[in-house]
């Protein structure tokens, strides 16, 4: 089977994005569904380029005890930082006027 290793961003569902104080450091609280029926989440990686921060979720096929839905806690280096997401880096906060 030939699917995506990662998912890009238009291919999420977000249900939450909020920024919370933590350990004197801001975070963006960040919960979304992959919505992609046949795959499930594997892992997430966190990464920083440039003061802004990047997350990627790396998929795996759909089975016993896996899910499309995750939740994670970026850390900022401000509460302005702009946080990207999947591999094209698209920003998805703070979110961009259309």
């Amino acid at each position: 089977m030939n699917y995506p290793e990662f998912v890009e961003a238009k291919d999420v569902g977000f249900s939450e994005m909020k920024l919370i104080d933590k350990s004197d450091r801001p975070y963006l609280l960040l919960r979304g569904l992959v919505l992609h029926s046949a795959l499930a989440v594997k892992d997430i990686e966190i990464g920083n380029e440039a003061g802004q921060p990047w997350v990627l979720v790396r998929l795996t096929p759909a089975g016993k005890g896996l899910s499309g839905s995750f939740q994670i806690e970026v850390p900022l280096d401000s509460r302005e930082s702009a946080v990207k997401f999947g591999p094209q880096k698209k920003v998805i906060w703070p979110i961009a006027p259309r």
